[in-house]
């Protein structure tokens, strides 16, 4: 990336490489310790691990190339890495201030989105065309929002009470 002066500016890039190897805990801690400037951090499975750290480049694709120039220094086959990961350091913070659970809704949301009385909402919930419930909870059931949502758009809502059907005579 180039200003208008033609000075390139270098922007910080949290960059994650996933190598298919094994490795112990010590060679992973020697390994985040040697990459500390960088502020590194490092996580593993039975047969793969993580190193994330900071990166500077002019786009992505710099900040893969300095990462990887980081790790050359540990000799990691280049054949080894698995995946390689790349944002910037905004879209980073984006990203981890977001929830990692789904939305659900109780009754008492429910009820609020349709504009009517919790037992009502209640009676909606156990509808043949309402949504199953994600979990029972000891609270009662819980649901996913979008679920809900779109029930709530496509809901042919009948103002009134429905008419009592008699009994044939």
């Amino acid at each position: 990336m180039a200003t208008e002066e033609g000075e390139e500016v270098v922007e910080e890039f949290n960059v994650e490489v996933t190598v298919a190897a094994q490795i112990d805990a010590d060679a992973l801690v020697d390994l985040t310790d040697a990459l500390s400037s960088a502020g590194s951090a490092a996580s593993f499975t039975d047969d793969t691990y993580t190193i994330a750290l900071t990166a500077e480049g002019a786009d992505v694709f710099d900040a893969q190339m300095h990462a990887r120039r980081l790790l050359g220094d540990f000799e990691i086959p280049e054949e080894r890495i698995v995946r390689m990961t790349t944002m910037t350091i905004d879209e980073l913070e984006r990203e981890v201030t977001r929830p990692t659970y789904p939305e659900v809704v109780g009754i008492a949301e429910i009820a609020e989105r349709l504009g009517v009385s919790k037992q009502r909402a209640s009676q909606v919930a156990r509808t043949a065309a309402f949504p199953k419930p994600y979990a029972e909870l000891a609270s009662g059931p819980v649901w996913f929002l979008p679920n809900v949502k779109r029930f709530i758009e496509e809901w042919e809502r009948k103002p009134g009470r429905p008419r009592k059907e008699r009994a044939p005579a």
